[in-house]
């Protein structure tokens, strides 16, 4: 490119349309990410919901579940 080609107000269009593109792709992926690990939060929690509703002892679930996935179900079935 020579010189007197360079259009200064075109190439920060261009770098504002390049650092909105990376700032959607990176929202993007993190609302993915957090829509995951809220669905396996969910899936956990209905699980041990169904465990409490068998009658299956606590300690037995705190075998695969923790305590705080453990109290938000038991939180969750009072509601």
């Amino acid at each position: 490119m020579i010189l007197t080609e360079y259009n200064e107000e075109q190439h920060i269009k261009n770098e504002k349309n390049i650092s909105y593109d990376d700032g959607f792709n990176d929202g993007v992926e993190c609302g993915i990410e957090q829509g995951i690990i809220k669905g396996t939060q969910q899936t956990k929690i209905e699980a041990i919901k169904n465990m409490i509703k068998l009658n299956v002892p606590k300690d037995k679930i705190l075998e695969c579940y923790s305590e705080e996935e453990y109290n938000s179900a038991l939180n969750d079935t009072e509601n």
